[in-house]
């Protein structure tokens, strides 16, 4: 019974959104459709490796501006560009906020270190160009670029680059079916979670 409820709670949600769950089944169809993938084009690559391609010199070319740094290694999504701008002097609310205002461009998710930025098979190389012109003039106008510490370092407090530096112990499948049992926070470290 308890794994029965278990499984469940991996498969559904307590709070369903249809127009979340038709958009992932129609992205779904897509994915699984080749033709939609293609631009076309004889010899043309699928647009999924297109945009991925794209992402990994995005990731390259913002990770030269002076105070900005990418968030990459194992495990990063390669569809997701999580910027760090906390050698800035700037938050990642501001930066956001500031991209939107001088540039057009909104941010998926910001908070006090980093902003997001989530690309879709519609992403052209044109629109990561556009956002890497915007976050070099926002780095370029910023008071100051803070030297020092690397704001996103595997040091850095908030845990966000070193969770991909940790050796995967067991596959996501092995952890799920595997023995659990419940232990206090002061004796979780070195436990498999």
């Amino acid at each position: 019974s308890d794994s029965i409820c278990t499984s469940l709670q991996v498969l559904q949600s307590s709070s369903p959104s249809y127009i979340l769950m038709s958009s992932l089944d129609a992205a779904r169809a897509q994915a699984s459709m080749a033709s939609d993938y293609c631009d076309g084009e004889p010899g043309s690559e699928q647009k999924f490796s297109r945009v991925v391609e794209d992402s990994l010199g995005a990731k390259e070319e913002i990770n030269r501006i002076p105070g900005l740094q990418v968030l990459g290694g194992r495990g990063v999504d390669p569809l997701r560009l999580t910027v760090c701008v906390a050698q800035l002097g700037h938050n990642g609310f501001d930066v956001s906020s500031i991209l939107e205002e001088r540039h057009g461009i909104v941010p998926e998710l910001a908070n006090e270190k980093c902003v997001v930025f989530i690309l879709t098979l519609s992403t052209t190389l044109q629109d990561l160009e556009q956002l890497t012109r915007a976050l070099r003039d926002v780095a370029s106008s910023s008071r100051r670029a803070q030297s020092g510490r690397d704001a996103c370092s595997s040091e850095d407090s908030s845990g966000l680059a070193s969770v991909f530096d940790s050796p995967q112990v067991l596959s996501p499948r092995e952890a799920f079916f595997s023995n659990q049992r419940r232990v206090d926070i002061g004796n979780a470290v070195g436990q498999i979670s």
